[in-house]
């Protein structure tokens, strides 16, 4: 036997508080008994801590989702190389708006007037 996991073995029979499933509770445990009362005595200064880091979570997790669907549309065709997106444009004084749903009107014109477009849906 490996003379390191030996040791390793005999740490996990004989000290059953140093196993990695029962150390890593109790330095949680360790961890919150310390920062309770911290947060006890500096209320406010906590809850602003506590509302940024769930502000900067949602936010994150919001970016994420945003993220995953602008990169994720349309992936399941065969020839992802002849799909394509039409997005609309409006152009006001200081910004440009743009959206992703164009009339149905458009499609139908599109299909008719342009020899390369086969399908098309709205």
């Amino acid at each position: 036997m490996n003379p390191r996991r030996r040791i390793c073995f005999e740490l996990s029979c004989f000290a059953p508080a140093l196993r990695p499933e029962t150390l890593a509770l109790r330095v949680f445990t360790s961890y919150l008994k310390n920062a309770l009362p911290n947060f006890l005595r500096n209320k406010a200064y906590s809850l602003i801590n506590l509302a940024g880091l769930s502000i900067g979570l949602a936010c994150g997790f919001l970016i994420v989702l945003w993220l995953t669907v602008d990169l994720t549309i349309n992936r399941y065709g065969t020839h992802l190389d002849w799909v394509y997106q039409i997005v609309r444009n409006h152009h006001s004084d200081p910004v440009v708006h743009t959206w992703k749903s164009i009339p149905k009107p458009t499609t139908n014109v599109m299909d008719k007037d342009i020899p390369a477009i086969s399908n098309s849906l709205h």
